[in-house]
């Protein structure tokens, strides 16, 4: 991308590995930390293509713009307190 120089720092703690992407513009000025998505193209269709949904219950207009997802586990840390 222009105007900015991107870096992924890796670190490795008791086996563990990170990966995150740093990205600084030329100036100096600005980090930015995270990922870098290009807007022009739809990020989420790779993942969008994995899920599959035919049978999962739904409410509203099936045809609508607009898919939420939600994926709920009985087995995360703060449910047993819920």
């Amino acid at each position: 991308m222009p105007g900015v120089l991107a870096t992924t720092i890796s670190v490795t703690i008791e086996g563990q590995q990170r990966r995150r992407q740093d990205v600084v513009s030329k100036d100096g000025k600005f980090l930015f930390r995270g990922e870098l998505n290009d807007m022009s193209k739809d990020m989420l269709a790779e993942n969008r293509a994995k899920l599959d949904i035919k049978d999962a219950p739904a409410t509203g207009n099936l045809n609508g713009p607009i898919t939420v997802v939600s994926s709920r586990t009985l087995s995360a840390r703060y449910a047993k307190f819920a």
